[in-house]
């Protein structure tokens, strides 16, 4: 998938409420005096995939940058979005 199709895909599962936060994305929420509002702005209107990991598993994590703030979080797309963290 190129980053254009990504960044598509994370907004359209976003539009949809189609995400969940891990515990370890609410515990950085907390600690960066975030709400699940700013972090949903990113998903909504993400604007670069700054890196992508490949877990042992296969399965890709992204790290993307977006919403009005610039702000970053991880995500991996499996059936839905998971947030992994926010950085």
């Amino acid at each position: 998938m190129t980053d254009a199709e990504v960044l598509e895909l994370i907004s359209n599962l976003a539009r949809q409420d189609r995400y969940v936060f891990t515990l370890h994305a609410k515990e950085r929420l907390l600690q960066r005096h975030l709400t699940d509002r700013d972090v949903k702005e990113v998903l909504l209107h993400p604007i670069r995939v700054i890196r992508r990991d490949v877990g042992r598993s296969g399965s890709v994590k992204y790290k993307i940058q977006g919403g009005e703030r610039n702000r970053k979080v991880a995500v991996v797309i499996e059936q839905t979005l998971i947030v992994i963290t926010v950085m």
